[in-house]
């Protein structure tokens, strides 16, 4: 399921993309395109002699991306407030409000500005640019202030920082799978020294030319790209049939291979492989598998192709279930019997699609959105997955929609608390106060740095 925050993917393209294209695998293309011819402009209008800032940033995916995206330039801040004045609906402006790609949650979108100029503050510094190169990199990755490209961007803003400090990271010499682990674990938990410590080994004295920053920019494609992370895709059901379907009828391919022995499914994890596993999950061989594939930078998807009718073998498939979707990055449900199934749920961070499905497989969703309110702090999140489980309880029998009018005394408490925690505006602060909230290591709990 593509990332689709304007609502109109098969309409008007994938992110609203210029050429109209609704393949997100084709727009990647173009984007890229659009990446390598540009980059010499955007790395040469880094050297502006004076302290890089966020209008810098933006100038940088702008330049980027200007022959892909119309927004191109815009933090998803901005494109928010644009859709909403557009189109006459205020809910607009939370457009792209909250971002999670697998284990990582980004700043809400109306802090991005902010937490660049924390990053900045610190990579501006050339003695701390030396010392944290990883640290600095941590903070504009979280901040993640636009719908897609933030990667690439990111990474020429961090080169030239890097480049002004007198220092140069040997990006050739890392390990993306490794990197991204880290840059998780650093995003995760600020100060952690995670991407320092790995990063530690490939920083060089000396800065690199414009020229050879190109170089390195245009060879490592995607580098720090999380949404490129490899896949284990478990296949589960009651049913062998079933699962034998599923396979065969999402049709897999070969980028991820089907692995049927631990020693050699371990292997593929360790080489980074994608690969597809069948399994019943309740053992504790897949559940070790899981663990693995987490550690290693993986994403985990399940398929699970559930029977029409609830016996003991089904409520077991389904208990096992519960278990492993605290750890699964996307969820597809099946229904049916046999060879005849078809997808009635399709469950992600990013995105909810329901089909007619079965009342068994609304609880499935209902649940796991319910884990995920009680879990979080955030409450933009929770609003969030609130809205999610009033989506599914509405696709159920009479006893499953009774819980949206439930839900809804809820989500006015959170839209009072969220009022009262950021003021009608979005956190506007004088200019004092802002170069406060960057003199200090940020503290990340529900919105962002704790302002």
């Amino acid at each position: 399921m593509a990332f689709d925050p304007f609502g109109d993917h098969t309409e008007k393209g994938y992110l609203r993309n210029i050429a109209g294209v609704s393949d997100p695998e084709m727009v990647k293309r173009l984007e890229h395109r659009s990446v390598i011819s540009n980059i010499k402009q955007a790395l040469g209008d880094l050297q502006t002699g004076k302290p890089l800032t966020y209008q810098d940033v933006l100038k940088t995916h702008g330049t980027l991306f200007k022959d892909v995206y119309p927004w191109a330039g815009k933090d998803r801040f901005a494109v928010g407030r644009e859709e909403a004045k557009l189109t006459g609906d205020p809910s607009k402006r939370d457009l792209g409000g909250m971002i999670t790609k697998g284990p990582v949650a980004f700043m809400p979108s109306s802090h991005t500005e902010r937490g660049v100029d924390y990053a900045l503050a610190m990579g501006n510094d050339p003695k701390t640019m030396r010392a944290s190169p990883g640290e600095v990199m941590g903070h504009l990755a979280y901040a993640h202030p636009f719908l897609d490209g933030n990667g690439r961007t990111l990474m020429a803003v961090h080169g030239e920082l890097a480049a002004r400090a007198g220092i140069h990271i040997d990006w050739s010499k890392t390990n993306k799978i490794k990197y991204l682990v880290a840059l998780t674990n650093e995003i995760n938990n600020p100060g952690s020294n995670a991407l320092d410590s790995y990063l530690k080994p490939f920083v060089r004295e000396g800065s690199l030319s414009l020229s050879d920053r190109q170089k390195v920019f245009t060879g490592l494609p995607g580098l720090s790209k999380p949404d490129e992370r490899p896949v284990l895709t478990l296949v589960t059901g009651p049913d062998s049939a079933s699962r034998d379907a599923v396979i065969r009828d999402t049709k897999l391919g070969s980028s991820s291979e089907h692995v049927t022995g631990q020693q050699d499914q371990l292997a593929a994890i360790g080489q980074g492989k994608s690969l597809t596993v069948a399994s019943t999950l309740g053992d504790d061989q897949t559940k070790d598998l899981i663990d693995q594939a987490k550690q290693a930078g993986f994403e985990v998807h399940v398929k699970f192709a559930g029977k029409l009718g609830i016996d003991d073998e089904m409520r077991s498939a389904l208990k096992s279930l519960s278990e492993v979707l605290p750890k699964a990055d996307r969820v597809q449900i099946f229904e049916g019997e046999g060879a005849n199934v078809r997808e009635v749920v399709d469950k992600s961070d990013q995105s909810l699609s329901l089909k007619s499905p079965k009342p068994w497989a609304v609880d499935v969703v209902i649940s796991d959105e319910a884990r995920k309110i009680e879990v979080t702090n955030d409450l933009a999140m929770k609003e969030k997955h609130l809205d999610r489980l009033q989506e599914a309880a509405r696709s159920g029998n009479e006893a499953q929609q009774q819980l949206v009018n439930n839900a809804q005394d809820f989500k006015e408490t959170l839209e009072r608390l969220k009022a009262k925690d950021r003021g009608i505006d979005g956190w506007e602060e004088s200019g004092e106060q802002k170069s406060k909230s960057v003199s200090r290591r940020p503290s990340r709990r529900e919105e962002g740095y704790g302002l």
